[in-house]
Parts: structure tokens; sequence; C-alpha cells
């Protein structure tokens, strides 16, 4: 790997990916470097002692997250396909109230069917919302809305 060299004052040009991440690395570490003795006259004792702990903690954190942690694999198969079943349920529930009360099946995905089931045939109460894109209120079809 060639080595940088910087002159102060002057930004590096044409250098690749990984040595562009290297010189941002070593200025990050040259201001951390830089502040620490500013920052020590700064810290009294909780200080000191909640410090050491991040750093503790920090190398645990960096460490889960390059090799993430175990996980029960077939634990979380059975909770998704339980998840999946009551999905299903709630769904095929929703479609037989939808059948007895109001001839075509409701497609909980689209909007347009949602309002026009609960505000236009229900004739449940609208939940106004505004619409930041259109800057006008509308009927609310979203699951706050709903709850």
């Amino acid at each position: 790997m060639p080595l940088v060299t910087m002159q102060p004052g002057i930004i590096p040009e044409g250098l690749t990916a990984y040595q562009t991440y290297q010189v941002y690395n070593c200025l990050d570490s040259a201001i951390t470097a830089q502040l620490l003795p500013v920052m020590k006259g700064m810290m009294n004792e909780n200080h000191a002692t909640t410090y050491t702990r991040e750093r503790r903690v920090a190398s645990l954190c960096l460490e889960m997250s390059r090799k993430g942690f175990p996980t029960n694999e077939m634990a979380v198969l059975e909770l998704v396909s339980q998840l999946d079943r009551e999905a299903s349920k709630a769904k095929d529930a929703l479609h037989l109230f939808c059948l007895a009360v109001w001839h075509p099946l409701l497609n909980p995905n689209s909007w347009q069917q949602v309002e026009a089931f609960f505000y236009d045939y229900l004739l449940l109460p609208p939940v106004w919302q505004y619409d930041h894109k259109t800057k006008q209120r509308k009927r609310g079809t979203n699951r706050d809305a709903l709850e």
C-alpha cells in the first residue's frame, strides 16, 4: 500500500477511494488528538468514569456491528410463519365482513378503496389529515387515522 504524503494546507488530488478513506481517518484522528488535552482539562471524575465506560462499550458495539450476533433461525422462522397466519386470518375476516356488508372485496393497500368503504359506505366520521404535497386536507386512510 503506497504511503500518502500531505503538505499542510494542500488538499491531495488523484487518490483512490481507499487512500481518500485513509486520509479522512487520519485527519479525524488528528483532530481527536488535538482536542483530547483540552477536553481532559474540562473533565471531572464523573466525566472520566463515563468516558472510560463508553470507550469499553464502543469496542463491543463495533464488534457486534462487524460480526452481528447469533439468532435462533428456527425460532425466527416460526415467529414469521405465526405472523403470516395471523395476517392471513385478519385479511380473511376483513374480506368476509366486506362481502357481508359491501359487495366487492376490499384491498387494504388501496387508499381509495379504504376511503370509500369506511367513509362513504359505513359513514364513519372522517379523520382529516393535511396533505403537504397538495396543500389540502383529506380524509385519512393510514393506520393512525383508522385506529
